[in-house]
């Protein structure tokens, strides 16, 4: 009986009144229940007041909470600042155990629940965006970078003997320094040059395979999400060569839910019933979900012991921090399946496809070629920019400058004039940040990602015709 009908039965509220709220609060005890049964967005996001009521009841199950407890041990969820007990709701005991970070805590049933609970809300967001191959997620409080190291570290365990990564290039360090930070032997493979745009060399691949014995090879580290020119991988052919050599696949998805040729991509490799492998997926909760950095989730299309996300879990060294988890959990509670989140992706579409035709446009009004674009960015061709009075091209890297200080953030210019040599470990980079060391002309690369409006568009388009249209006046003959 809740405490509305007691409050009625007492007289302390007509039954009418009791009535309506007691069947607001069933309703949402049986959201709950279904919430936590199924591990399933609601079809509708939650409000902010029921959010935070369910946080409350969660933080009421974990030790620190109870009144009169006495900690007798070397971590008892103590937190000294109140603001920052207020920050995490009360829930400081963080997520996992010594040996799994999975791992329910008996002096933590909440957050125990939250963490597993986020899990499954995560893999159901991928059903609700049309993906209906993975079947395992965890989620990780750490950015993607250390999410791909925890996944070869996994291997690792598989396959002791191998130390070779075959990669894809692209021209992104966090990816490289997860292989290198664990001294496996990276092997980059050249991306080819097809219509301006760097597509997937699936023979250059095959004959390193040759080349290194498929024994020794830990893992193909591909990428589906990335800058134009550079499409994303072919994964669904990798993955057949992955499965015919026994190899595991490992796909860097950062910001893939947001991108339908990334979705896609995914869900055709990760339903190819065993003709295509595919070990992980690895993406990051800010590029997906908008929550603060720190967070990333690797998907699996296999389930149970067999999956490479139950391996990471068992492998993961301690407790963690579970403050990305909780920034997860509430972000998926509020959107929902069927609300903002879809309007998100769809809006990052719309928005994209505006962004690719204003840029049409203002190239041919400026003699600058549109060379590619990918579902998440668009790269336009600043070569009328190469040969200007005095022959330097620093301006070019003058161009980005100019549309940061106009308060302007994220567009990347590439001079690719072989100047650009970037030596990480024992690797050398030709023009890097185009990932390829031969790409023909310099260009500008921009993206519309998910959350970005089309105010911003507009405003991004009017500030860049200034910059270049000044940079036309000062540089070109």
């Amino acid at each position: 009986m809740s405490f509305v009908k007691t409050a009625a039965e007492r007289g302390i509220i007509p039954e009418a009144h009791s009535s309506v709220a007691h069947s607001h609060l069933v309703g949402f005890k049986n959201m709950v229940t279904h919430l936590i049964q199924n591990k399933q967005l609601p079809e509708n996001g939650l409000c902010e007041a029921e959010i935070r009521h369910l946080l409350t009841e969660l933080a009421l199950s974990d030790s620190n909470n109870f009144p009169g407890k006495v900690g007798a041990g070397e971590r008892e969820g103590r937190v000294i600042s109140r603001l920052v007990q207020d920050r995490h709701f009360n829930l400081t005991h963080g997520i996992g155990r010594s040996g799994n970070i999975r791992d329910p805590q008996p002096k933590a049933a909440g957050s125990s629940i939250i963490c597993q609970v986020t899990d499954g809300l995560a893999l159901d967001a991928t059903r609700a965006a049309g993906i209906k191959g993975l079947k395992s997620a965890l989620v990780l409080p750490m950015a993607t970078g250390m999410a791909l190291r925890e996944s070869f570290i996994a291997l690792l365990h598989m396959r002791p003997n191998a130390k070779h990564v075959i990669w894809p290039r692209i021209d992104q360090k966090s990816c490289l320094k997860s292989m290198l930070s664990l001294n496996l032997t990276v092997h980059p493979i050249e991306p080819l040059l097809q219509d301006r745009e760097l597509v997937t060399n699936l023979e250059a691949i095959e004959n390193k395979i040759r080349e290194l014995g498929d024994k020794n090879i830990l893992c193909i580290h591909s990428t589906i999400s990335c800058f134009a020119p550079r499409r994303p991988d072919k994964i669904t052919d990798i993955g057949k060569i992955s499965y015919q050599r026994d190899i595991p696949h490992i796909v860097n998805g950062a910001y893939f839910l947001t991108i339908k040729k990334a979705r896609n991509l995914v869900q055709e490799c990760a339903q190819s019933k065993g003709r295509s492998r595919i070990d992980a997926v690895v993406c990051s909760t800010d590029k997906n979900f908008l929550t603060p950095v720190g967070g990333s989730i690797i998907f699996s299309a296999s389930k149970g012991e067999d999956a490479i996300t139950t391996k990471i879990a068992k492998n993961y060294p301690g407790r963690a921090s579970m403050s990305p988890v909780l920034d997860l959990f509430i972000t998926l509670l509020e959107i929902g399946k069927s609300g903002s989140y879809m309007r998100l992706i769809k809006g990052q579409e719309d928005n994209f496809d505006l962004l690719v035709s204003e840029l049409e446009k203002f190239g041919n009004e400026r003699k600058m070629e549109v060379l590619g674009y990918n579902g998440v960015s668009v790269a336009i061709s600043l070569e009328r920019f190469s040969c200007t009075k005095d022959g330097d091209n620093k301006h070019l890297v003058e161009l980005g400058s100019r549309l940061f200080r106009r308060n302007i953030s994220g567009p990347r210019v590439v001079p690719c004039d072989g100047k650009n040599e970037k030596k990480i470990s024992c690797h050398n980079f030709k023009n890097y940040g185009s990932s390829y060391d031969a790409y023909p002309q310099p260009y500008l690369a921009l993206a519309s990602a998910i959350g970005m409006e089309r105010r911003e568009i507009e405003i991004l388009m009017k500030k860049l015709a200034n910059v270049i249209d000044a940079a036309i006046r000062d540089f070109c003959k």
